[in-house]
């Protein structure tokens, strides 16, 4: 502060003061904010120095630039630029700009954003205010007080600061964001400045708040069509579809041209304030310069490895200088100060130039690589050009002080586009074709992978690595079979390339999609596995067998290799969906999701060619420990994704005594609870593995049991119980004797310790992706107890079932299951065989059905979370190789509607578990589930929806809210399965029977085409169902009248009254009886049915006999125009004689119709001809039932009454 003199205080903010100041002896007037430390933490005051440095190290013509920083013991001070006039001042003045202004300075925010989106910094309170205008037109962005700056591992930030009339909506809605926050706050300004006033604008906060997250943009009609655009690619309420980098910058709005580039870097050179800047930085540093972040190429985000930027040093006058990048004096130069002198490595990273002048020189000179011939044979010499090795050594020494320090100039070497250099000059060598130049392409690669293995130190490195990795790749093949490599220094250099650039794929496996594309196409995999062939081990060039030493090394080198492709020991790991609200899984899902076939690729490789895989299985057998444990790691992965290589793996010799020893080898954790993984995979994919070990399988489960109960490594009892519940899958009898051994050990007891002490959610991050390897999780945890419960659930015994519950094992277990939510327990698998395993139990005993089902809490908190649609949604979206998509949600809706089914087969449980569920929304939730699984296992959930229609008008009613028309409409299709019609069509004619305030929903879903096609249908039971679904339409009231003419339903429902299905029959005569009921209205064309219908008085089936009969009495209910027909028809004769019916109902159905017809003139007349009035009058003495005497009186008084 003794160097500085404060002038006035010119702000103040939640952040600190800040004062107009002036460097002492010079005229320098600078920008001094003050941050006080007091409210801060330790963890928030280092984070706080981090960030100044790194914003210290801008610079950039349109941001204002952090000249000094220093701190007290109560407060941080940073010096900036002072710049007068923002942005705000000027709308305050001129209310608006025109566009040709406004997109001049878009042009200029753009690159300013561009330059701290590059260097991983999100500014986080764009507004005017922050937009500082000097007086020669150039705009600067200042105040990084909410500026965060973003490392390689998070990406994303969620705390909420800056101005809620610029946020984005993913930032008032309090949810994660990334750079395109500021993006968006760049597109309100812009409109704000050509319009005058913000998109949302308003003084209620609340309010503003809403019209940010739900309101559309109006634009207004004077702007031109690109800026419309432009505006429109910023102001996307989606941060994914938002216009992003590179795009952005290309975008006609705001693209630089050549003229407006040549004017600024002129600017740029003459500013005199620049000249001012690096003045003072001559005095605060007592150097000239200091080291900044370069500026990039604004058309390239992330860079792309192309031309380094222009970095030429120009002089007072902005013109370059003479003296040129890359010579052989400026390596030459800076060998002799950083190697030979043994200057601080440190200098030459602080200058952009110096790493301009290598990697320039390193491209340059490798292009003019010739061999040099010695005398007259034309004898191969050394390549002409000695500086490379000391551009290489610069490098290498380089490379060593960022990894011994953890210094952020990693950054430097990637920007300078060293190593994309150095790739090419790979290439160059190759094509040098010379014995010599092997040494200079075995250590450009040892530099290239040095490069790799420090790249996760730089912020920006990972996307340089991921666009220089593919063009490794396309060079793998030519290194590995590089016919001057007697000594394999290339194969060993280029395996060690590809091993830092596998780290970096699996780094975040879920976004290098591409790369593992790029890999496959590349071949890549082919080639490192062939550094295991035995040609391969001995010399090339003929030169006889290698040393053992070196041998070991290959060896060593192609299968650490192999293990950083296949099981990455750090990285992203992708945890398993969870029923957790809160919690949602930790990436975005690419169900395209390549990591898994490299993995199959590298299994189906080694199986391929039996001396590499006894290669491989030797490698592990050896006394070379990180050997033994990555050859493991092969292992594992290629039996988990190659049936190729697991049917290798079980025909390996010894497998009967390999089995036991490798569970029971005592080696360290992470090896040790791999080898029982490896033993799980192969029990489960290649069973016949187990078939060598059965004659000693009991000792087996007494030594794994014992290794369970004794082990205090919960990591490896989840892995126990996985080998558990393979062995007990095999067979019936294995799986009574893993029960046997299990309930006579303390495993019980362990297992509920295991349930209620263990902090997964720790492990998970500590120790998951040692197990599995990084990418998308495969299984849980407790998968392999909950798997080993429900294998003893096919063999229930009543000893168990007590034990299981007085043990408090099914306490432990319940829960457990009301509290799961993190992403590693319990995989989508796991979930289903909870379902199963309560369903046995439930169904085992009556009295733990109740025990269960009547458990409001578990219910509530487990059993409907896991059909919960935001649940089933997660689920959806995981990869269907690791039992997500839409079989692994199939799959776990069945089993648990499976459960629920149970809660309706108690009488004294099925009242209160009905209850329950309508409280819980349980329809909604099974009707969302069908839309996104299979089809053709829709019978279950529509049967269990079916079942509770029936059981509760209330469910109806729910069912009627929540099933969409679109959704009828697709169940009802005529090609579904007819299991699949039968359910919906019951559930449809249920509603209609229910009541006639369904009848508005049924025509709103629009069926009646569908329904005419069904009556047609090749399924007795589909025409069947759907003429009781006609009927029940026809029973309240007419509303379906129309229907049954305009989609030709009354023809098809006529036609089915001559079925060869008795059933559809039955039904037939039902909707048809129905359609005469109401009104007249369908009696012209319901004449056809009345030669049918007599024929079915004397149908076999008793209630068809009198269905028939009330249908043609509901043909003169109505009018007489039908009474002539039915004369002629003999209808009135068949009717009596159906008097005599044998069947009780067929007889009272005869007798009302017979009433209906006494009505008319014409019908009394035959009746009465027939003696009908004898006949009743017998009947009436013969019969004792009260219904047929009422039935008799009514038509006495109507025969009487005329």
């Amino acid at each position: 502060m003794d160097n500085y003199q404060l002038i006035e205080q010119i702000g103040e903010g939640s952040f600190g003061r800040v004062y107009k100041g002036r460097r002492k002896y010079t005229g320098q007037i600078v920008a001094m904010k003050f941050i006080p430390k007091r409210g801060k933490n330790k963890r928030e005051i280092r984070n706080l120095r981090q960030e100044i440095t790194i914003l210290k190290s801008l610079n950039h013509e349109n941001i204002i630039m952090m000249l000094d920083s220093f701190e007290s013991d109560k407060e941080f001070c940073v010096v900036m630029e002072h710049a007068q006039g923002d942005l705000y001042e000027i709308l305050e003045s001129d209310g608006k700009l025109p566009e040709d202004v406004v997109k001049s300075i878009a042009k200029q925010l753009v690159r300013a954003l561009h330059y701290l989106h590059s260097h991983r910094i999100i500014h986080r309170d764009m507004k005017p205010q922050n937009i500082l205008i000097a007086p020669d037109g150039i705009v600067k962005l200042c105040d990084f007080g909410f500026a965060r700056c973003m490392s390689n591992n998070t990406m994303v930030v969620t705390s909420i600061k800056g101005t809620p009339l610029y946020m984005a909506p993913e930032l008032v809605q309090e949810q994660p964001y990334n750079r395109t926050a500021d993006l968006w706050s760049l597109g309100v300004i812009l409109y704000e400045l050509h319009t005058g006033v913000p998109p949302f604008n308003t003084k209620n906060f609340y309010t503003l708040i809403q019209k940010i997250i739900n309101n559309p943009v109006k634009y207004p009609k004077s702007i031109s069509k690109e800026f419309k655009s432009f505006l429109e690619g910023l102001l996307n309420k989606e941060p994914k579809k938002r216009l992003d980098w590179p795009d952005l910058a290309e975008h006609e709005f705001v693209r630089e041209t050549d003229d407006d580039r040549q004017m600024r870097e002129k600017n740029h050179a003459r500013s005199l304030n620049r000249k001012r800047i690096n003045w003072f930085h001559t005095m605060v540093n007592g150097k000239e310069g200091v080291h900044h972040l370069p500026v990039p190429d604004i058309t390239k985000f992330p860079y792309n490895g192309g031309n380094p930027p222009a970095q030429a040093n120009a002089d007072a006058d902005g013109k370059a200088s003479e003296s040129a990048f890359g010579s052989d004096e400026s390596i030459s130069r800076l060998y002799d100060m950083y190697i030979v002198k043994k200057l601080d490595i440190g200098g030459m990273m602080g200058n952009q130039d110096d790493f301009t002048s290598i990697a320039t020189f390193i491209r340059t000179s490798t292009k003019r690589l010739k061999p040099r011939r010695n005398g007259a044979g034309g004898v191969e010499g050394t390549p002409e050009v000695p500086n490379i090795k000391k551009a290489l050594h610069l490098l290498k020494k380089a490379l060593v002080h960022i990894q011994q320090t953890n210094s952020h100039y990693a950054n430097v070497v990637f920007e300078s586009n060293a190593i994309s250099h150095m790739i090419q000059a790979v290439h160059d060598m190759m094509r040098c074709d010379s014995v010599d130049a092997c040494k200079e392409i075995s250590d450009t690669l040892k530099v290239i992978g040095e490069a790799l293995k420090c790249s996760q130190k730089a912020q920006t490195a990972s996307d340089h690595v991921s666009l220089l990795v593919p063009r490794v790749f396309t060079i793998v093949n030519d290194l590995v079979t590089y016919r001057h490599d007697a000594k394999h220094s290339v194969k060993l250099n280029t395996l060690k390339c590809l091993s830092y650039a596998f780290i970096h794929m699996n780094m975040t496996p879920t976004a290098n999609t591409k790369l593992f594309k790029e890999c496959m196409e590349s071949n890549v995999v082919e080639s490192v596995v062939s550094c295991m062939n035995v040609d391969a081990l001995r010399g090339a060039s003929n030169s006889g067998a290698l040393s053992e030493s070196t041998r070991h090394k290959l060896l060593s080198s192609t299968v650490k290799c192999l293990a950083e492709l296949t099981h990455p020991m750090s990285g992203e790991t992708v945890g398993l969906p969870t029923l957790s609200r809160k919690n949602r899984p930790q990436a975005s899902l690419h169900l395209n999701y390549k990591h898994d076939k490299m993995r199959e690729l590298t299994g189906r490789l080694l199986a391929s060619n039996p001396q590499r895989f006894h290669l491989l299985c030797d490698i592990f057998r050896g006394s070379n420990d990180a050997d033994s444990l990555r050859a493991l790691r092969v292992i594992f992965q290629s039996a988990r994704f190659s049936s190729a290589f697991s049917e290798r793996l079980a025909t390996l010799e010894n497998l009967k005594f390999m089995v036991p020893h490798l569970i029971n080898r005592k080696k360290a954790p992470t090896k040790v609870e791999l080898i029982h993984m490896v033993c799980a995979l192969m029990f489960e994919y290649t069973p016949q593995v187990i078939q060598p070990i059965l004659g000693n399988i009991d000792n087996l489960l007494i030594s794994v049991i014992d290794n369970f109960c004794s082990t205090t490594n919960v990591v490896l009892q989840c892995c126990i119980l996985q080998i558990l519940s393979r062995l007990a899958r095999y067979s019936a009898d294995i799986n009574t004797r893993v029960m046997d051994y299990f309930m006579q050990s303390e495993s019980f007891t362990v297992c509920i310790k295991l349930l209620k002490k263990v902090n997964f959610s720790k492990i998970a991050e500590e120790d998951k992706p040692r197990i599995e390897g990084t990418g998308y999780a495969d299984s849980g945890y407790l998968d392999g107890m909950i798997f080993l419960f429900a294998e003893f659930s096919n063999i229930l015994n009543e000893e168990f079932v007590r034990k299981f519950f007085e043990s408090g094992t099914w306490g432990a277990l319940r829960n457990y299951l009301l509290t799961l939510d993190t992403h590693s327990e319990i995989s989508i698998l796991g979930l289903q065989a909870v379902h199963k395993l309560i369903f046995k139990l439930a169904d085992f005993i009556p009295h733990y059905n109740e025990k269960i089902l009547c458990d409001d809490t578990l219910v509530q908190d487990f059993f409907i979370p896991c059909i919960r649609e935001a649940t089933i949604q997660q689920f959806s979206k995981w990869p269907e190789s690791r039992n997500g998509g839409m079989r692994g949600v199939s799959g776990l809706v069945e089993r648990v509607v499976n459960v629920l089914f149970l809660g309706f087969t108690s009488p004294s449980s099925s009242q209160n578990v009905q209850k329950f569920l309508f409280k819980q929304d349980v329809v909604r939730h099974v009707l969302s589930s069908l839309q996104y699984i299979s089809q053709n296992t829709y019978d279950k959930p529509l049967s269990f929806l079916s079942r509770l229609v029936f059981k509760s008008p209330h469910f109806a009613v729910q069912f009627v809210k929540f099933a969409s028309p679109m959704l009828i409409q697709k169940l009802l299709h005529e090609d579904n399965p007819p299991s699949l019609l039968i359910e919906i069509l019951v559930i449809i004619s249920q509603l209609a029977r229910i009541k006639s305030d369904h009848y508005s929903y049924i025509a709103e879903c629009r069926i009646g085409e569908q329904i005419c096609k069904l009556l047609k249908h090749d399924d007795p039971g589909v025409r069947s169902k759907t003429c009781n679904l006609v009927g029940n339409m026809c029973r309240h009231n007419d509303d379906f009248y129309r229907d049954l003419i305009d989609y030709s339903i009354l023809d098809e429902l006529i036609a089915r009254c001559r079925d060869i299905d008795p059933t559809t029959r039955k039904f037939a005569c039902f909707a048809i009886g129905n359609a005469g009921f109401h009104n007249n209205s369908l009696y012209p064309q319901l004449q056809a049915s009345i030669a049918p219908l007599i024929e079915l008085l004397s149908d076999e089936e008793e209630k068809t006999r009198a269905n028939a009969a009330g249908a043609l009495g509901n043909l003169v209910r109505n009018s007489d125009e039908l009474c002539d027909s039915l004369i002629s028809s003999g209808a009135v004769d068949r009717l009596m004689d159906t008097l005599s019916d044998r069947g009780p109902n067929a007889r009272k159905i005869a007798l009302f119709s017979l009433g209906n017809f006494c009505v008319h003139a014409q019908c009394r007349r035959v009746l009465e001809g027939r003696s009908f009035r004898r006949v009743i009058q017998r009947l009436e003495a013969e019969c004792r039932d009260d219904t047929i005497k009422k039935y008799i009186d009514r038509i006495n008084r109507k025969m009487g009454d005329q």
